[in-house]
């Protein structure tokens, strides 16, 4: 089974949740165009707040989505679930390794 995309609104409240956030804005933004996420990620930025862990800015979030620009849900910065237990996670790969059986 694999992870299915969720809406970013299903994280707890902090880095995580806001990390996707930004990442379903900016992927909102290569569908129908406009830079919403770049105003936001800036704003992020200079308040100071931090994405989640591994990542320097917001602002790389907007790019790398941007850079992708396929419309469809960021593997590495939006919300995905565990396909065995249901948690939320950010990154496919996060969310594929969650209950993962280790050998």
């Amino acid at each position: 089974m694999r992870p299915t995309p969720v809406q970013f609104d299903q994280l707890p409240e902090g880095s995580e949740r806001e990390t996707a956030r930004v990442a379903t804005r900016a992927t909102n933004d290569t569908i129908g165009g406009g830079f919403d996420a770049v105003i936001l990620a800036r704003e992020k930025d200079e308040r100071g707040e931090a994405p989640c862990d591994g990542v320097s800015s917001f602002e790389c979030i907007v790019a790398s989505v941007y850079s992708q620009s396929t419309g469809r849900h960021s593997e590495l910065y939006q919300a995905w679930e565990c396909p065995e237990c249901g948690s939320v996670h950010v990154g496919f790969t996060s969310a594929m390794s969650c209950c993962c059986d280790v050998q």
